[in-house]
């Protein structure tokens, strides 16, 4: 047996949070205070000049090799001089997933417009200017030290539309790290900055090899897209292989791949009904016949219904309504890090 390696308590802690907001200036300091913030990154201007403060909140976490950010910020113009960025000496790229609100930005002839659910890319070496309405934005910070063996592909992929199947991907990689962020220990720095490079060299730069590094990742995006898809469509009785592949832009051999660990895809849409169901025989206000909620949720048959209620719950939908019960229902629960969301498949 080898001898017992020390266990690194410091790795354990959870990383650093820094937060930063305007809202507790009084409200004509609120938007000089955002203004020398950010002056060494950008030159802002009011975007409503007649309203009274401005309200700028940030949560960020230092990840090492890149930095993550929320922002809910209220309208302004801003922009990048040649100047300024000799003078900054910021030399990231930024990536952002913006939740609300709207932007309309030029960078060397190339304008986007950008509303909730855009993805974009962009090079902070390049000038640019912006005007964007109140909104909320998620947004990552890539060194280009950091990051040089792909800068020619980011580069190029900056300030275009992001578009197709890698984009919802790394999107949903982004929601994910933005949810559990709070949680993250130094030990899982590695594997959440590991993973999203993978998904970004897949994103810019789309070959073979860069698919396979992303494996693991991608699949674990992917399959957090398909929870959502089967949630949101529970009631159709005709929801199964077609629709997910439809839906995920993938073949069946890998749809059942992504599936595999979750005892395969009709198991896990049927589970996933079972849940729903027991939900709402919880809620003591919803007063539906047993058999309507069934219906409501894909199950054709209230027989068969009840069945499987019984033999994935160990009692039957009648108990479950009178005695409240939920010792067995499946609950959504909070991984107790990112890493063990990445890595480890969850039927949630």
């Amino acid at each position: 047996m080898g001898t017992p390696q020390p266990h690194n308590q410091a790795l354990d802690t959870r990383i650093r949070e820094d937060r930063f907001t305007t809202l507790v200036k009084d409200k004509a300091e609120q938007f000089p205070c955002w203004r020398n913030l950010v002056a060494s990154i950008a030159e802002v201007e009011r975007g409503e000049h007649g309203k009274q403060g401005f309200d700028a909140t940030v949560r960020a976490h230092d990840l090492g090799r890149l930095h993550i950010a929320s922002l809910r910020v209220d309208a302004m113009r801003y922009r990048r001089t040649p100047q300024l960025i000799r003078r900054s000496r910021v030399d990231h790229w930024q990536l952002a997933l913006r939740r609300s609100g709207s932007e309309f930005s030029s960078s060397s002839g190339h304008v986007l417009r950008s509303s909730a659910g855009s993805l974009e890319l962009r090079s902070l070496t390049m000038p640019s200017i912006a005007h964007s309405t109140a909104g909320e934005t998620i947004c990552i910070w890539l060194k280009r030290d950091n990051f040089a063996a792909m800068a020619g592909s980011l580069d190029a992929a900056s300030h275009r539309p992001i578009q197709g199947p890698m984009k919802n991907i790394m999107q949903e990689f982004i929601l994910t790290l933005e949810r559990y962020r709070s949680t993250l220990t130094h030990r899982d720095v590695p594997a959440a900055v590991g993973s999203l490079t993978a998904l970004l060299g897949a994103l810019v730069k789309p070959t073979q090899d860069g698919f396979e590094a992303a494996a693991t990742p991608i699949a674990a995006s992917q399959l957090a897209i398909a929870r959502k898809y089967v949630d949101a469509n529970l009631a159709s009785p005709t929801l199964g292989v077609g629709d997910l592949c439809r839906a995920l832009g993938v073949s069946r051999r890998k749809l059942y791949y992504l599936f595999e660990h979750c005892g395969g895809v009709s198991s896990f849409i049927r589970e996933r009904r079972l849940a729903a169901c027991h939900a709402v025989l919880e809620d003591i206000a919803d007063v539906r016949l047993i058999s309507t909620i069934a219906y409501d949720h894909g199950f054709a048959d209230p027989a068969q219904f009840s069945r499987q209620f019984r033999a994935h719950f160990g009692y039957s939908p009648k108990d479950a309504r009178e005695f409240r019960l939920c010792g067995h229902v499946i609950q959504p629960g909070v991984p107790s890090s990112f890493a063990q969301w990445l890595l480890q498949v969850q039927n949630r």
